[in-house]
């Protein structure tokens, strides 16, 4: 019996998700789908996984033209002195020229589905320069990609005895190079401005000695034990304020995780995803030079009439631009590439065209352009529902079609549906003792079934399945 349990241990941990990628995507094309029960708790669950299934998937391109013909030189009357801003939405309070809509990103925090003034987002700066009585030309600084931070979070003192530290409430995020950042603080330097970001998470436990939380996990005894997802480990005196910094790139001190206890509750922070970008030059796209700038400023708006001068909303913005740093080729385009969490540096880099901008003009000598022609292509990412199925809908056919993903247990869950089934297909393999785990007192785990094709994500509660879902994720 015991070397039967042994081996049953040894075949679950041979399933690894990074080594078995083809059970999720294959060329980028899902091959899966994630089933939940119809009435369990644990849709939630079911939806993190099926958002990580979205993500890894192959992503659709679509391409969004803007012409304008016979075009103007209009930028000392304007924004900024610039003659196009692109943004994501001209309805709502950026709804003149020089603004001009493509599918840019931008918050929508009040659901208006309107740019508002307050709401974060991406812009193109575009200027048109002449030099040498030629018209136009792109000068130093005339391309510019910037994502506009409206606020940034505020920061919380948690304090116990003589000691006290910061941490950082929960923040919107903002899109940049068609990745998402959470940036958190601006630090401003002679010489060098930075942008911290990151992803913080807080939550209240009630009094209990182990507590897991985003990957870090916490004993409660004689000493406090914190471990790190990477299984690094500190101890606490109970009596002093437990927290853990960390230098993050040029940034001293940063706090990643803290934890303090009063009113018999336990509140913990933790600090994911976390990096640093700064100001740098030497960016090299095709054979175009750029820098990337981190700056504060109270941005321009559009003119109240054409004679006034331009005003402002009184309010600050937090700026990550790219910028040209050379005059622009011909061929001219942004495109896309990773940032690293330390930020950028001098060198080539590569990616996605997203962005490009094509001009067509007969007399370089006049103020007049035949044509302006944009074309932003963007990326879209299909819906999580698409990979969401009911545990009462599957069939054989979908079996036969798709890997499965059978989050929840076979046991019972009790919502305002009344007593069911957490989940049936769970339940079914359970029965036919095809899942050799003791879903009622688990943890928090997943199982492969390879014979049905499927992996178990699951544990005795709603509580331990979501944790088995984010590990899973994780593991992705």
């Amino acid at each position: 019996m015991i070397a039967r349990i042994i081996l049953i241990i040894f075949i679950l941990s041979l399933w690894h998700p990074q080594e078995n990628m083809n059970f999720f995507v294959v060329d980028g094309e899902s091959q899966c789908l994630v089933l939940y029960g119809e009435n369990s708790a644990d849709f939630e669950s079911a939806k993190i996984i099926a958002e990580k299934i979205a993500e890894i998937s192959k992503k659709k391109e679509e391409i969004f033209p803007y012409l304008e013909e016979n075009y103007s030189d209009k930028n000392n009357l304007r924004t900024s002195h610039c003659d196009f801003i692109v943004v994501g939405n001209t309805s709502g309070y950026f709804n003149e020229k020089p603004y001009i809509s493509l599918p840019l990103w931008y918050d929508d925090k009040n659901l208006n589905g309107k740019l508002d003034k307050n709401e974060s987002r991406e812009e193109i700066f575009i200027n048109f320069s002449e030099e040498n009585n030629i018209f136009p030309v792109l000068n130093i600084g005339d391309l510019r990609y910037r994502a506009v931070i409206e606020e940034l979070p505020m920061k919380k003192l948690w304090k116990s005895g003589e000691k006290n530290v910061y941490i950082y409430e929960n923040a919107g995020k903002v899109r940049f190079l068609n990745q998402d950042l959470t940036p958190l603080e601006f630090f401003q330097s002679i010489g060098e401005n930075v942008v911290l970001f990151g992803d913080p998470y807080e939550k209240e436990f009630s009094i209990q000695d182990n507590i897991e939380f985003q990957g870090w996990k916490v004993h409660l005894g004689g000493e406090y034990t914190v471990i790190e997802p990477n299984g690094n480990t500190y101890s606490f005196d109970p009596a002093d304020l437990v927290y853990i910094q960390r230098n993050v790139c040029s940034l001293k001190e940063v706090t990643i995780f803290a934890m303090k206890i009063e009113d018999n509750k336990i509140d913990i922070y933790v600090l994911r995803n976390y990096g640093a970008l700064q100001d740098t030059t030497g960016i090299k796209i095709g054979s175009d030079e750029w820098s990337l700038n981190i700056r504060s400023l109270d941005i321009e708006y559009e003119d109240v009439n054409d004679m006034s001068p331009v005003f402002k909303d009184g309010d600050i913005e937090y700026i990550i631009e790219l910028r040209n740093y050379s005059s622009l080729s011909e061929n001219i385009y942004i495109t896309e590439f990773h940032i690293p969490p330390c930020g950028l540096s001098e060198g080539s880099y590569t990616g996605r065209i997203f962005f490009s901008l094509e001009i067509t003009d007969s007399d370089p000598h006049d103020k007049g352009i035949d044509s302006v022609k944009m074309i932003y292509k963007k990326v879209i990412q299909e819906s999580f529902l698409r990979f969401l199925i009911k545990d009462i809908k599957l069939t054989e056919e979908i079996r036969n079609s798709y890997n499965i993903i059978s989050v929840g247990g076979p046991g019972y869950t009790k919502t305002e549906r009344g007593i069911n089934i957490c989940n049936l297909w769970t339940k079914a393999l359970t029965d036919q003792e095809l899942s050799k785990v003791d879903w009622y007192i688990s943890e928090g785990e997943w199982e492969y079934i390879e014979d049905n094709k499927t992996l178990i994500v699951a544990g005795k509660d709603r509580e331990a399945t979501r944790r088995a879902a984010e590990e899973l994720v994780e593991s992705l």
